[in-house]
C-alpha cells in the first residue's frame, strides 16, 4: 500500500537557512562584545569550546573570555560568555574599538 501523502514533497533544507542564521548569530556577537561587554579575561581552553568570531574549535589554545551582561526589563539580566582565540580577538580590538577616551 502506498503513502497517500506521497504527493506531498518533503521541506529539502536550504543551505542558505543555516548560513542566515549563523550570520544572525555572529552579528548580535559582535554587537554584543562591542556595545554589552562587561569584562575580558584571558585563559586556556581545556575543553572543546566554539571561538565566536571563527567558529573554530578551542582545544587546548590560549583564548579570551568575553562576559556580556543585557538588562531585559524587570527580569534578570541576560550574562552571555563568549570564547574567542587570542588572535582573532586582537585583530577584532584593533578593527571595531572605539576609542572613547577623545576630547572634542
Amino acid at each position: 500500500m502506498t503513502n497517500p501523502f506521497s504527493f506531498v514533497r518533503q521541506h529539502a533544507k536550504d543551505p542558505r537557512d543555516e548560513r542566515e542564521k549563523s550570520w544572525h548569530d555572529s552579528a548580535m556577537g559582535f554587537w554584543k562584545i562591542n556595545q554589552c561587554r562587561v569584562s575580558v579575561k584571558p585563559a586556556f581552553a581545556l575543553w572543546p569550546r566554539r571561538c565566536l568570531l571563527t567558529e573554530q574549535w578551542l582545544w587546548f589554545r590560549q583564548c579570551y573570555v568575553v562576559t556580556t551582561m543585557m538588562a531585559t526589563g524587570l527580569g534578570e539580566p541576560v550574562i552571555d560568555k563568549y570564547w574567542i582565540e587570542a588572535g582573532e580577538f586582537l585583530l577584532h580590538e584593533l578593527k571595531h574599538s572605539q576609542n572613547i577616551n577623545t576630547v572634542t
